[in-house]
């Protein structure tokens, strides 16, 4: 099966157009990953956000990439599905979607997809794990349009050098419980404690440097963000991750990260990890939920400021 890197250098006399969809932090690995996959062989590109990208007119000479993620979903902004429809409606010789995860929900897919496939114009749509493969494979609307191949998640392709020489050296601070609790969490709740560092790295990250210095200083990672555990496999880190509202991060973790030494645990596991210990329990709710005082206990404990 064709790799995204066979792809892009059997077209690397050719200019290409990396289209950002929008996210968070942990998402901007992506991005880094395939940037260093691009300088590695030397690849000619242009990177446009994406309300930049739909303020452009690809050119016939360009092949338009769309950095992957976990966008196909109903509860998800629908900037992929429009980023994409405005590439195979342009000019562009060739279009691709990265490595990505969609939902299991079939009849959203269907339709959306359905929506924007114009069936004069092929393109190549990546996942990065095996139950997005099939789904996509069983797609009646991708059918004739979309050549569906498998590949990792182009975060992989960053290195730790690469991180390292981002965000400064490595440091071995404090286990770090990066747990997110959102509308992709799988329900889990928990209050925050100052007897553990517990946060949500894209939420508290004031950028993609900081968010990878968070992870780069831990001894020990333990969450359910994705690219958490991604970044944690790529530095070395002794990392566990547990489940989300849907399959994404079970897939990837079987699809790449199991061999890669990630451990993985139920959510409810993660919780009693997290759960005060000790005579933390007698501490006050008010005073665990202190904002303050948890900023406190960070900085006592070496959690990178910027």
């Amino acid at each position: 099966m064709k790799t995204l890197e066979n792809i892009f250098l059997d077209n690397k006399d050719k200019k290409h157009i990396f289209v950002q969809p929008g996210g968070n932090w942990g998402d901007h690995l992506i991005y880094f990953g395939l940037e260093c996959l691009a300088k590695k062989i030397n690849l000619n590109y242009e990177t446009y956000k994406i309300n930049e990208f739909f303020d452009y007119a690809p050119k016939p000479n360009e092949v338009v990439y769309i950095h992957g993620g976990g966008a196909f979903n109903s509860w998800s902004t629908d900037a992929g599905f429009r980023a994409l429809r405005h590439a195979i409606n342009s000019d562009a010789v060739d279009v691709i979607y990265g490595p990505c995860t969609c939902s299991q929900d079939v009849d959203f897919l269907e339709e959306k997809f359905g929506e924007i496939i114009n069936e004069n114009r092929k393109f190549t749509l990546f996942a990065r794990e095996l139950i997005t493969y099939s789904i996509f494979n069983n797609l009646n609307c991708l059918k004739g349009s979309a050549e569906v191949l498998l590949d990792n998640d182009t975060a992989f392709h960053a290195t730790k050098g690469a991180l390292q020489a981002l965000a400064g050296e490595e440091k071995y601070n404090y286990s770090l419980y990066g747990y997110r609790s959102d509308k992709e969490d799988s329900g889990i709740t928990f209050s925050p404690t100052p007897q553990f560092l517990l946060v949500d790295p894209p939420e508290i990250a004031k950028s993609f440097a900081h968010w990878v210095r968070i992870h780069l200083h831990a001894i020990e990672i333990v969450t359910n963000r994705t690219h958490s555990s991604i970044v944690g496999s790529i530095l070395g880190k002794p990392t566990t991750l547990f489940d989300n509202s849907y399959h994404k991060n079970k897939s990837i973790w079987q699809y790449n990260l199991e061999a890669r030494g990630v451990k993985w645990i139920d959510a409810s596991e993660a919780i009693e990890i997290v759960e005060p210990k000790g005579v933390a329990r007698l501490i006050p709710k008010k005073l665990n939920n202190s904002w303050k005082l948890n900023a406190l206990f960070r900085r006592l404990r070496g959690f990178p400021q910027c």
